[in-house]
């Protein structure tokens, strides 16, 4: 019975564990970018993959997410994130969104994403 008990439980843990992951490359895009529009720069850092961290810095990175936020905000903030392309090859994807402002107008992205602990990251190049 505690056998059993213990298997519910870290199974239970394991659901628990791949719903917080980000499942689709799609939405590691619209949370990255969610983040951003919301001013959550630690969120958007964490969507970032360990090989962008470690190329940038996240001092750079903190930098440049902070100017997005307000260069969202200058535009009437973040409005939607449209997906319109996402292709997905293993542990590799690309994604286009197109990002829409509170002013009208709007930015389209082509992101490339990576697998990392079961969860999609962004790959920003230098």
């Amino acid at each position: 019975m505690i056998k059993r008990i213990g298997f519910i439980a870290v199974c239970s843990w394991i659901i628990l564990a791949m719903g917080c992951a980000e499942s689709t490359p799609a939405s590691a895009v619209k949370s990255f970018y969610k983040a951003i529009g919301d001013g959550k720069t630690e969120e958007a850092l964490d969507l970032l993959s360990d090989q962008t961290v470690s190329m940038i810095g996240k001092d750079k990175l903190r930098t440049g997410i902070q100017k997005a936020t307000r260069a969202a905000l200058d535009k009437g903030g973040m409005k939607d994130v449209q997906i319109t392309n996402e292709q997905t090859a293993s542990e590799a994807a690309n994604v286009t969104a197109v990002v829409s402002y509170g002013d009208g107008t709007a930015q389209t992205e082509k992101v490339k994403l990576v697998k990392e602990d079961m969860s999609w990251k962004l790959q920003l190049e230098k």
